[in-house]
């Protein structure tokens, strides 16, 4: 890859797991694992990992049909601090990483699997429960879109997009950390393949009221 193309030298990987229940039933999704697997776009390595399981606050006992889907544990997260603070700890592992976003320069961006990890679960529970959250999770890198732009096909998920580029995936689906490992090997492979990264989505603006 092109270093000076980049638009930002670091791409972080985030794929969060969320309370649920069996489909068909409306449910308030809270963030139950949150982690991010740092991929150097110059280097297509992957660098540094944070990892951390949340508490839900709404929703505390996991349903069954979560707890078997993602692995989670009701100890691991009766055990985790809530999303304010691991948002927090997440928010000074980047700056003693020197990942920083100035108005100047932009270090990194986000990179999912679709919209839902940052504008439906981040900024969706940090709207309901007025937890404040870091600009940088506003704009995204969609990687299933930007697969499908590259590669002309439709867009399919991790597994398929992994087959597709001659991969399998590794560990176990729908574990988070494993989940973002996975498409950080699919974003090095993209790059390796030409294509170019950059951000293609964000929050849609919002009306703006102003206290007469």
């Amino acid at each position: 890859a092109d270093a000076h193309a980049l638009p930002f030298e670091w791409l972080l990987v985030l794929d969060v797991e969320a309370t649920c229940d069996a489909r068909g039933r409306p449910w308030e999704h809270e963030i139950i694992e949150f982690p991010v697997v740092a991929l150097n776009l110059r280097t297509l390595q992957v660098e540094h990992e944070f990892h951390s399981f949340v508490r839900p606050t709404a929703n505390q006992t996991l349903t069954p049909f979560c707890r078997k889907l993602t692995g989670i544990t009701q100890e691991q997260v009766d055990a985790a601090p809530p999303l304010d603070a691991v948002l927090r700890e997440f928010d000074g592992w980047l700056r003693e990483r020197g990942l920083v976003n100035t108005a100047e320069a932009r270090s990194f961006a986000f990179g999912t699997d679709g919209h839902f990890d940052c504008q439906f679960f981040v900024d969706g529970e940090c709207s309901r429960k007025g937890i404040p959250k870091a600009e940088y999770f506003d704009k995204w890198v969609n990687l299933k879109q930007l697969f499908a732009d590259h590669y002309k096909v439709r867009r399919c998920k991790i597994a398929k997009m992994l087959e597709r580029q001659g991969m399998r995936f590794e560990g176990r689906l729908h574990s988070g950390i494993d989940d973002s490992r996975n498409i950080a090997r699919i974003a090095a492979q993209l790059v390796r393949d030409g294509s170019p990264v950059y951000i293609n989505e964000g929050l849609p603006p919002r009306q703006r009221f102003l206290d007469l």
